[in-house]
C-alpha cells in the first residue's frame, strides 16, 4: 500500500495501469500489488540485482587495475632493452617557434652551394643534379620545345 497526504497531480500506476487523482488534503491509499505482484519482493529483487552489478563492477575494476599494472611493467621492460635515439646536435634556440618534435626540423645554415649564409648559392632545377649560373626554359634539361616538355 502507498499512502500519503498533500497536493497531488494526476499520476498513473504502471503495475496496474490505472490512473488516480487524489484531492488536496485527501489521504491516498492504493494497492499496487493488484496484478499479483508483491512490491516488497520486487524491491528486494531489485536491491539484490543492484548488489550483483556493484560486485561485478568491483571485479571489473580490479581486473582493469591488474591489466594496467602488467602493461606498465611490460612497457618498462621494453624501454630498458631498447636503444635510445641519438641526440640531436642542432641548437634549439635557432628556430624556437618550429618545435614540432624534439629538436625541431633540421634547418640549413646557408643556401645549397654557398659557403656563408648571406651568399646566394647555386641555381638548381627539379630533376637536375648539376648547378648552373642561370636557368631558363631553354637551358633546362627536360625542355625540348615550348610545346613539348618531356
Amino acid at each position: 500500500m502507498i499512502s500519503g497526504e498533500g497536493e497531488y497531480d494526476l499520476f498513473s500506476c504502471s503495475v496496474c495501469e490505472e490512473r488516480i487523482l487524489p484531492l488536496k488534503g485527501q489521504e491516498v491509499k492504493y494497492n499496487i500489488g493488484a496484478k499479483g505482484r508483491n512490491m516488497e519482493e520486487e524491491k528486494n529483487n531489485v536491491e539484490k540485482e543492484i548488489g550483483e552489478v556493484k560486485g561485478s563492477m568491483n571485479e571489473l575494476k580490479t581486473l582493469m587495475e591488474e591489466f594496467l599494472k602488467q602493461s606498465a611493467n611490460q612497457a618498462k621492460v621494453v624501454n630498458t632493452n631498447s636503444s635510445a635515439p641519438e641526440e640531436d646536435n642542432q641548437e634549439e634556440e635557432e628556430h624556437p617557434s618550429m618545435q614540432l618534435w624534439k629538436g625541431g626540423p633540421r634547418w640549413a645554415t646557408c643556401n645549397v652551394g654557398a659557403e656563408e649564409d648571406w651568399e646566394v648559392g647555386d641555381y638548381l632545377a627539379w630533376g637536375e643534379l648539376e648547378p648552373r649560373m642561370e636557368y631558363s626554359e631553354w637551358s633546362h634539361k627536360w625542355f625540348e620545345t615550348p610545346e613539348n616538355w618531356t
